[in-house]
């Protein structure tokens, strides 16, 4: 296997396809010392998935300055965003605008947490306007439209309850647990809302 990783994004790049043409060995991909945090992340992304949506890669690493599990979770987040492997829900979210009636960075950021032990692949929408939220979001499974005084729940773009305020998390949370049961996927495992409602799955 061949590596021809650097700290530079666009030297590791050109390498690569300079390199493509001359061999048949499969590349190990990444860029190296890529730094701590957001930088280490973004440098690796940039990297690893310009490199990946032109066909080349084999075997990535995100090297970053921290823990080794920082490196796995960036490296499955690219892999999935790019659409090369599926690890679990996909959270999406809007940067929020004058409509928007919450604070909704702390929501999406529990619903992340909640669901980062599931293993379905699902879409999973958070959004800050229970207007016209569930039709920005209308690709997603499932979904939490959020207002002043409540939020809205829907699938697919079609509205399909609402919670107050207080239940905005645990009633988006309930969703995507029946969603994830109706797929059927669990492989053997039963899936439940533990005490602090995150989804866990039990064999």
């Amino acid at each position: 296997m061949i590596s021809l990783k650097s700290s530079s994004v666009t030297d590791t790049v050109q390498s690569y396809a300079l390199m493509a043409p001359q061999t048949e060995w499969p590349f190990h991909v990444g860029i190296t010392e890529a730094g701590p945090g957001i930088t280490g992340v973004i440098k690796s992304t940039a990297g690893i998935a310009s490199l990946l949506t032109i066909g080349l890669g084999d075997t990535v690493r995100a090297s970053l300055t921290g823990s080794l599990l920082d490196e796995v979770r960036t490296a499955q987040d690219i892999l999935q965003a790019i659409g090369v492997a599926s690890f679990g829900p996909d959270v999406i979210s809007c940067p929020t605008c004058g409509r928007t009636q919450v604070d909704l960075v702390p929501v999406a950021r529990e619903i992340s947490e909640k669901v980062r032990g599931l293993k379905i692949p699902m879409k999973i929408a958070v959004m800050g306007c229970p207007v016209n939220g569930p039709g920005e979001a209308k690709e997603a499974d499932v979904g939490l439209a959020c207002g002043r005084d409540g939020g809205v729940l829907f699938s697919r773009g079609k509205v399909v309850g609402s919670v107050r305020s207080e239940d905005m998390v645990s009633g988006l949370m309930s969703l995507i647990l029946a969603e994830a049961k109706k797929r059927g996927k669990t492989g053997g495992s039963s899936l439940h809302l533990d005490h602090g409602g995150s989804l866990n799955e039990q064999r």
